[in-house]
């Protein structure tokens, strides 16, 4: 059998001797061609070739085919208006203009985690949005930076990065070396802590986090040990290291990120936050980042706690109506501080008399409504940024958490006292909770924009997750089956959810009085500075 050449492509087209030198060979520029690179040394393995251009035209082709998406360009200095997307073209032509050849492992890798990186984390940031920015992502880029990461931090980034890439290319070898990867990651991470003294070391706490971000994916979540394993696994090094040992910055963002992703989990589970305990609590305040919105986010972590309160209430408890007076006092004073925090957030949103969003025409969304072809939600929200957009759905979602949590008080307390009403102005109405899921609705296809990524699409997945839940407890079939096709349509590049879904047809179930709930709250006045649930500025955009 003839020995197998190791010389590049296009000398062994050409059948001619290659003088194999990297990253391409002379023979080629004396042709005046350009050499396209030289086969992995060993079988299976991945190597980026000087093919940057192919692979990424690659990805936009496969892209536009389950898409149909054809990006504008963003100007962030304008007020929030639909069509003004970032461009996926101009995303692809940045990195076929940094990427150039590499001729070594570690630059390999580098450029693989660049490409994670670009394609992961939102793009569309205001200026003076930078501090939260850094805050809520920063700490990837300084994880990818350690010059020599231990090798559970060094697979576990791997492993993101390529199932990422992987998911994006629906390229089954990047899949497979991701799992592979994410493997090699879990062993090295036990090893590693098998160690005690390794809890004090960063970039284990950082591989605890990437491994946790990884089970966010499909190809991951079926080989994996599950996103909420991870997450405890992370406050266990985190509780090891107690606050005194949070010393280092990238140590401060990573619990900072881990008790954002234990909130999550808690609004999940209806249970208590926990990071709000009084010692985490401190070390928050300790930790603060000055990304301005740490005050309500605090304010979000005590809503897993009111709902655990909630559901233990026992009517037939000989204190249940302390039990209800004191949760419902709770209610009302986060209550309070919420509105007041969100009124400073529109204040510090509007400027110069301009909108924190617009309602706009669904047809201006034009990757959702290729991905999506059901027409029953036809307006939605533009937003002048990913973090107003994200803010915003934040508070939408812990105020139909918390004032559904006061309407089922509520509805106990009548139990316990037949014909107790709650006063007027306590009082929570089907519509105001109603508009919530409508305003967490008209959220979602601006975060399935191309330039929030695939964090915008992983944060639609609570907003699509209330939605469905309250459409099928009420009854309302035709939006039931809406939010199936939004979750079928938008988890579908290699996503994973934690929440399984019994769908099942529903054209059966769909009334005529369902058909009429979105006309009901399309209303606008645009003589109004107050927005159906919630005192924001905005302005309409009539549908074309």
């Amino acid at each position: 059998m003839p020995l197998r050449s190791n010389g590049c492509y296009k000398c062994r087209s050409r059948k001619i001797r290659c003088d194999l030198t990297r990253p391409g060979c002379q023979r080629c520029a004396i042709h005046g061609v350009k050499c396209p690179g030289y086969r992995t040394e060993n079988p299976g393995d991945i190597e980026f070739r000087d093919q940057t251009g192919l692979v990424w035209q690659r990805a936009k082709d496969n892209d536009d085919l389950k898409t149909g998406h054809v990006s504008k360009p963003l100007d962030l200095s304008h007020d929030p208006s639909p069509g003004s997307s970032s461009s996926e073209d101009s995303l692809i032509s940045a990195h076929q203009n940094q990427l150039g050849r590499l001729q070594s492992p570690a630059a390999n890798r580098a450029q693989l985690y660049s490409a994670f990186m670009d394609t992961y984390i939102p793009q569309n940031f205001l200026p003076e949005e930078s501090v939260f920015k850094d805050a809520h992502f920063g700490w990837l880029g300084m994880a990818v930076s350690i010059s020599e990461p231990k090798p559970a931090l060094k697979h576990a980034l791997d492993a993101i990065s390529l199932v990422q890439m992987g998911s994006m290319l629906n390229d089954e070898q990047l899949l497979r070396k991701s799992v592979e990867s994410y493997t090699l990651g879990l062993r090295s991470l036990a090893h590693a802590l098998s160690n005690p003294k390794n809890v004090y070391a960063d970039d284990i706490m950082a591989a605890s986090s990437v491994l946790c971000q990884c089970e966010m994916y499909n190809e991951i979540k079926q080989h994996g040990q599950g996103w909420l394993g991870h997450l405890q696994g992370l406050q266990k090094i985190i509780t090891a290291r107690g606050p005194r040992a949070l010393n280092s910055q990238l140590a401060r963002m990573l619990f900072y990120q881990s008790t954002r992703t234990s909130l999550a989990s808690s609004l999940l589970s209806r249970k208590t936050s926990y990071y709000s305990a009084p010692k985490w609590l401190a070390a928050q305040v300790k930790v603060d980042l000055h990304e301005d919105y740490s005050d309500s986010y605090r304010s979000g972590q005590q809503i897993p706690g009111l709902l655990e309160r909630c559901d233990n209430l026992d009517v037939d408890s000989p204190h249940i109506m302390d039990d209800i007076e004191d949760l419902l006092y709770d209610c009302e004073t986060l209550l309070s501080g919420m509105k007041a925090e969100v009124a400073m957030l529109s204040s510090r949103t509007v400027k110069n008399g301009k909108a924190c969003f617009t309602l706009a025409d669904i047809t201006n969304f034009t990757a959702f409504t290729t991905l999506v072809q059901d027409r029953t939600l036809d307006r939605a929200y533009w937003f002048s940024s990913y973090l107003n957009c994200y803010l915003y759905s934040q508070y939408w979602l812990r105020m139909f958490l918390l004032r559904g949590c006061t309407q089922q008080v509520h509805s106990l307390r009548q139990q316990v006292v037949p014909g107790w009403n709650p006063e007027k102005e306590a009082a929570v109405s089907e519509t105001e909770v109603l508009g919530y899921v409508m305003n967490l609705c008209r959220c979602i296809p601006y975060l399935v924009e191309p330039s929030n990524c695939t964090i915008g699409c992983i944060c639609s997945f609570f907003p699509v997750h209330i939605a469905t839940q309250y459409f099928r407890d009420h009854g309302h079939w035709q939006w039931v089956e809406w939010a199936r096709c939004v979750r079928n349509a938008i988890f579908s590049k290699g996503f994973s959810i934690p929440v399984n879904y019994d769908d099942g047809p529903y054209g059966d179930r769909i009334t005529e009085r369902d058909q009429d709930i979105e006309r009901r709250f399309n209303w606008i006045d645009d003589n109004s500075n107050c927005m159906p649930s919630g005192p924001f500025r905005y302005a309409s955009s009539e549908a074309t």
